[in-house]
């Protein structure tokens, strides 16, 4: 199934890239007190440390994909996106490789693409912080075929809040990429906060470059290694693309035998 995008090619692809971007192992950490904190919806500085593989399988309620005619199409859709982390970005560079397909529907696996990020943690900084270089949309195949790679340089950094029950751990994300505004074809900036309000429940909100994620993130302590998402994007529907996104992600450590 093809669907048409202002460029003409890689409407699917863009979705893989967006869905995927939810409750990596990489853009979540366990802060003070052992709380959940993550921003699904937009990249991370961090990375998957070395010898950790994921899977996260998305799914949203409308598929981003929009024609020449600026729309989204009003069917379902979902996305598939399969990693592991090398280095370690706290002694020199951390980095992590993802394969995205594209959409789950008709032929799987017949549209996608691969992702590469680079992370250092930054020394000397006050709270933890990561910068990070970021490529998408590379090597491209079926419907990502000939779409223009992207590139991004992101910050995240972790803070905290001390609130009248607590201290809450946060997380910081601010970017800048190539192909993020006016469906990722045009630069933009992305910025996001995440809140870690329990031991296994997080909730966020980030401004993917023209429109609002707001979303919760929850992980269970008899399954340590899955974790979930749900968010709405465009909250506030201005680009008239509001819709549900559900995300879970599995993930194993030491793959190699570390």
């Amino acid at each position: 199934m093809t669907t048409p995008d202002p460029t003409g090619r890689g409407g699917r692809g863009a979705l893989a890239a967006l869905l995927c971007l939810a409750a990596l192992p990489a853009s979540a950490q366990e802060g003070f007190q052992g709380r959940y904190v993550t921003i699904p919806g937009i990249p991370s500085a961090t990375v998957a440390p070395e010898g950790l593989a994921f899977g996260t399988l998305a799914y949203t309620t409308r598929r981003d994909s929009r024609s020449d005619q600026g729309r989204f199409l009003d069917s379902a859709d979902g996305s598939l996106a399969l990693g592991f982390g090398l280095g370690d970005a706290s002694d020199l560079v951390g980095a992590q490789f993802t394969i995205n397909v594209s959409s789950l529907k008709d032929d799987f696996g017949d549209s996608g693409s691969l992702g590469v990020r680079l992370s250092r943690e930054v020394p000397g900084a006050l709270v933890p912080t990561y910068a990070a270089l970021s490529f998408d949309r590379l090597a491209g195949w079926g419907d990502a075929e000939g779409v223009d790679p992207a590139a991004s340089l992101i910050v995240t950094s972790f803070p905290s809040l001390d609130a009248p029950w607590g201290t809450l751990p946060l997380m910081v994300t601010l970017g800048v990429g190539t192909h993020v505004a006016n469906a990722r074809q045009d630069p933009g900036v992305f910025a996001g906060v995440g809140v870690g309000l329990t031991r296994n429940l997080g909730a966020s909100l980030a401004w993917t470059g023209e429109s609002v994620t707001l979303a919760g993130a929850v992980r269970f302590e008899a399954v340590p290694s899955l974790r979930l998402t749900a968010g709405v994007d465009d909250l506030f529907d201005q680009v008239d693309g509001r819709r549900l996104t559900l995300t879970a992600t599995f993930f194993v450590q030491d793959l190699f035998g570390g």
